[in-house]
């Protein structure tokens, strides 16, 4: 299977920097989520710390959803 996605440079050049970049947002919020999963899972902090983590993986899941996205579909295969 082919996909191919045209742009009328310059006019859509923020569509086409959106679709050409989007693999950077994918990664960066996958560091983000992994990252907070393990400051939960491995390190030392007080109860109000985890709960504030547990809080941003629940927002930043709840902000994929609204834009029809999910962790799962982000996941590199």
């Amino acid at each position: 299977m082919k996909a191919i996605l045209e742009f009328n440079l310059p006019e859509d050049e923020y569509e086409f920097e959106s679709a050409n970049q989007g693999h950077r947002l994918r990664l960066a919020t996958m560091a983000l989520d992994q990252w907070l999963r393990n400051e939960v899972k491995y390190e030392e902090h007080d109860e109000k710390v985890f709960d504030a983590y547990d809080e941003c993986r629940k927002q930043i899941r709840e902000a994929l959803e609204d834009v029809g996205l999910s962790m799962q579909m982000i996941e590199l295969p």
